[in-house]
């Protein structure tokens, strides 16, 4: 970190903290209730998150029980600045969750921070009067799997980026009928509707306790047509989008503020 004007090391020499670095801190808090689906065909709702006049957010989501998955970022028309995030979510419309929204730590604004770091040129990248993200592990989607945090650790979910993967089950041909299934795709190359079921999921993430876990949410589980036989290749097996689930320590974080 050449242009880092302080360096922390633990007493095996790996670097802990630098003033070169860039992390990530929270900027707003707050709590919110699931909605009926704005995105998607078969969520059975939405979380929306305000995340205005925020360069880069990234949110983390607590809604015990209950998985909610990245489903976009809207912005303005001609502008590169995000104002909403959405996710889909598998519990019922009104449930309540809590919402964490970090951003990039490039220059903080003047504070009263007990301990700062500063770049060669005076911005500030780390202080303690504000909340930084503390990621405890990260769990790779496809594949699930879990982190547990230690007991009375206050955890959340924050999505990498929007992942998900789409699959046909179950094709046959519908020409007129709707005739048997047809699992050999061979028999299907004079057929102009071939229909099947599509298994759409989007990767979120579900805390339960101090547990975070990987998790699939429906988001286009329908059943359709693919056309002829040439569109149905197109489709071929569909496609899978990997993302990572980040277990996010939100202990102490207080709620419903904005901090800078």
């Amino acid at each position: 970190m050449a242009d880092a004007v302080a360096e922390i090391y633990d007493d095996t020499g790996r670097l802990l903290v630098s003033a070169g670095m860039l992390g990530m801190v929270c900027r707003r808090s707050g709590t919110g209730t699931s909605r009926s689906r704005i995105t998607g065909n078969t969520a059975p709702s939405s979380l929306e998150v305000d995340v205005s006049g925020i360069a880069l957010p990234l949110v983390a989501i607590r809604m015990p029980g209950y998985a909610a998955a990245l489903a976009g970022r809207s912005a303005p028309a001609g502008s590169s600045q995000f104002t909403n995030v959405t996710f889909a979510c598998n519990a019922p419309v009104g449930t309540a969750f809590t919402y964490y929204v970090f951003d990039w730590t490039q220059a903080l604004p003047a504070n009263s921070g007990l301990f700062q770091l500063f770049t060669q040129d005076g911005k500030c990248t780390f202080s303690s009067a504000y909340w930084p993200m503390k990621v405890m592990s990260a769990v790779a989607m496809p594949g699930g799997g879990a982190f547990a945090a230690p007991a009375g650790r206050t955890m959340a979910a924050a999505c990498t980026a929007m992942g998900g993967h789409s699959h046909a089950q179950g094709v046959y041909c519908s020409d007129g009928n709707s005739g048997p299934k047809i699992p050999d795709a061979g028999e299907l190359e004079n057929c102009n509707n071939i229909v099947g079921n599509i298994d759409g999921k989007l990767y979120g993430g579900k805390v339960d306790g101090s547990q975070v876990s990987g998790a699939n949410v429906s988001y286009d589980d329908v059943f359709g047509s693919f056309g002829n036989y040439s569109n149905y290749q197109n489709y071929g097996d569909g496609w899978v989008v990997s993302n990572s689930i980040l277990a996010v320590d939100v202990t102490g974080i207080p709620v419903g503020q904005t901090f800078f």
